[in-house]
Formats: structure tokens, sequence, C-alpha cells
């Protein structure tokens, strides 16, 4: 993952927020500056994994989004900020 930030020229920053449902958010500044950031909490898997998806969104590379139970919002103009939120899976029947 550090070659890969190098390389896009994005900024890799441990964000403050404490919900638990949240896996990270991706921002474009004007000037074309990215950021990513990401709770500490994460596992390097999940970083690597959350991180990927976000610069895809952000780099417009076409990848499918993440599955269930994650969920990708996209809001505002610009900067574009995109999070990546757990969501509540209803339980099966089937038990």
């Amino acid at each position: 993952m550090p070659k890969l930030l190098s390389e896009l020229n994005v900024m890799l920053e441990e964000s403050s927020i404490t919900d638990a449902e949240f896996y990270g958010a991706a921002i474009k500044d004007r000037h074309g500056q990215v950021s990513l950031s990401m709770p500490a909490r994460l596992s390097e898997l999940e970083r690597d994994t959350v991180a990927r998806s976000l610069l895809s969104h952000i780099f417009d590379a076409g990848l499918d989004d993440l599955p269930d139970p994650f969920v990708t919002i996209k809001s505002g103009k610009e900067p574009l900020r995109v999070q990546l939120t757990e969501v509540s899976v209803p339980e099966s029947r089937d038990r």
C-alpha cells in the first residue's frame, strides 16, 4: 500500500472519527490532491481493502463497490468524499 499511495501522491491520515461503523473517507481537493482518512483500529487487510476501494472511486478506476455489509456513500460536489459504512444485515429466518 505505501508504494501505491506514493505513486498516486495520496496522503494517508489517521481519522479522529471514533464511530465503529466508519471505515474511511477519501477527499479530493480543488487542486486535485487526494487524502485518505482512516481509523487506526482497522487491521492491515481492512485498511488495504478500504483504501483501494476509496481510491478506485476517487480516480474513477471502475472497480465495483465493496460487498454487503458495506455501503459506499458519495456526497457533495467538491471535494468529493467517499465513505464506507458498515450497515446492519437482517438475521436469517432459516435458523
